[in-house]
């Protein structure tokens, strides 16, 4: 029963940013449309933001995960926080004028660091010997790494627009 524990709160991790970036899309394009205005750009501005919200989300809650209960559990709980998030990529992307392989190689990229940061946080823990320890230490550095995420977001989304 404990076991599953992690997972579904990656699951529910995921579905609330899904759900708040879904709502924002739905009544964003709702007043785009009443304004005979175009849906592209807003449906951009929805994989950009759930892009980087997941990424900003996986960077803690990934090495947590792995430092607490090693790789397998820190990984199925951070796969839960990506593939949650597919449905409402598929229904932007359809959306967007994005070339598909661009979105693709972000998704594969958050499938990768899903499954990389467990293994630092079960790393973490193995290094410094103290669960305690290496949780805080994984707390410590998934926030320097949602930091620099999303200063890297700002610069990037102010340089392509």
């Amino acid at each position: 029963m404990s076991g599953s524990r992690p997972g579904r709160l990656g699951m529910l991790l995921g579905l609330t940013v899904s759900a708040a970036a879904a709502t924002w899309w739905l009544g964003a394009t709702q007043l785009a449309l009443r304004q005979s205005m175009s849906t592209a750009a807003l449906a951009a501005g929805l994989l950009s933001g759930l892009w980087l919200a997941r990424a900003m989300l996986l960077a803690p809650f990934a090495l947590r995960a792995g430092a607490i209960g090693g790789w397998r559990h820190g990984a199925s709980s951070s796969l839960a926080i990506v593939v949650s998030g597919w449905p409402v990529v598929v229904a932007g992307a359809s959306a967007a004028a994005r070339p598909v392989l661009g979105i693709v190689l972000v998704e594969v990229a958050l499938l990768v660091a899903a499954v990389a940061l467990p293994a630092v946080g079960q790393g973490l823990r193995a290094l410094l010997r103290s669960p305690a320890t290496a949780v805080l230490a994984g707390t410590v550095l998934g926030g320097a790494l949602a930091a620099a995420l999303w200063m890297w977001g700002t610069v990037w989304t102010g340089i392509n627009g």
